[in-house]
């Protein structure tokens, strides 16, 4: 059932600890963005999705498949027998045959992506990936199709853009004892994050950690560690911190619009990519995955970042020109437009 607006759209997309949150909340973003300018919103998700949508992301209308189910077209139409004025499909198992058996019951359907390595079937698509192009999905979308492109459409939520004036004032002083946010994403990565900060404690003794997991148990002080687990104003947490080590996905944007240096970890292929570009663009030093990457060498380039304030001032200019938090905006002006909004990311 709708939750009120004459427009109405529906979101399929999934997260938990296997495949990360980046999908989920990014798609949430957009979702709040277009309640706030009229739409009614719905989510479409697997049933291991549930558990993992935490205080920040209430939907007012959730379809749940069942357990080991999936949904198809099929399913999304039962539910909502009247259609939606805008489909929204995230997540790489959808694919140009899904987002055209939903042609008709959805008026208009939209691709969140940032691959760039299939055909879809849809009237919008969205990549935010640094760098990307329209002409990157030439041969990939319908000819008619609007093509979102490069991080001036990052999903980063209203917040990060409401703190960013104040913070980026801040981050240009001098550097006290410094704060180190730690934080992997809704994947679950305990023992790498326990490794992580006991290197980080002996390496450098003067900095207090803010740790922030996938699950909860939160608010746990343990000397200079705060264990947060899920937190319901990232934006917030990020502000206060001075450094971080975090995963090259969809949370680095937000990082980017506060100008927080980070090291970045690499947590699945597809966030190569950022980490690349945050690498040459300076917003960030670029390390390996989990597997390859040792927790001492996290450490030591910590170290060394803290104490050298001319390539930490850099980098909180460089990130900040990547992403200045406005990029649902300029997606929901597209949407309600049909056509992009070519603003500058920076700012």
């Amino acid at each position: 059932m709708r939750s009120g607006g004459d427009r109405f759209a529906v979101f399929r997309t999934d997260g938990g600890p296997q495949i990360g949150g980046g999908h989920l909340l990014r798609c949430h973003t957009l979702a709040d963005e277009l309640q706030r300018t009229g739409w009614s919103v719905a989510l479409a998700t697997r049933r291991e999705t549930v558990a993992h949508l935490g205080e920040w992301a209430r939907w007012p209308d959730v379809m749940v498949a069942e357990r080991g189910a999936d949904l198809q077209p099929v399913d999304l139409a039962g539910r909502w027998p009247e259609g939606c004025d805008l489909l929204v499909t995230d997540g790489y198992g959808f694919d140009r045959s899904y987002q055209r058996g939903c042609r008709g019951w959805a008026r208009r359907v939209m691709v969140i992506d940032d691959l760039a390595d299939r055909h879809y079937d849809c009237d919008i698509l969205l990549d935010p990936t640094v760098g990307r192009s329209v002409n990157d999905y030439a041969r990939l979308v319908p000819d008619p199709c609007v093509v979102l492109a490069g991080a001036a459409y990052a999903l980063v939520r209203p917040r990060f853009a409401e703190l960013r004036p104040a913070v980026l004032k801040r981050r240009h002083a001098p550097l006290g004892a410094p704060r180190l946010l730690v934080a992997l994403g809704l994947t679950e990565n305990d023992d790498a994050v326990q490794r992580i900060v006991e290197s980080v404690l002996s390496t450098c003794p003067d900095v207090a950690v803010d740790v922030v997991t996938g699950h909860g148990h939160g608010g746990i002080q343990k000397g200079r560690v705060r264990h947060l687990g899920r937190v319901t104003d990232m934006a917030a947490i990020m502000a206060s911190a001075d450094l971080a080590i975090g995963a090259a996905g969809g949370s680095a944007w937000e990082r980017c619009c506060l100008g927080l240096p980070t090291l970045l970890i690499v947590l699945a292929d597809n966030q190569q990519a950022i980490a690349d570009v945050s690498a040459r663009s300076g917003a960030g030093l670029s390390f390996g995955s989990l597997s390859t990457e040792t927790p001492e060498r996290l450490a030591r380039a910590l170290k060394s970042l803290i104490a050298d304030e001319t390539l930490r001032r850099d980098m909180v200019t460089k990130a900040a020109a990547l992403c200045d938090g406005q990029g649902a905006r300029r997606a929901v002006r597209a949407i309600t437009l049909n056509q992009p909004d070519g603003e500058d990311a920076g700012g």
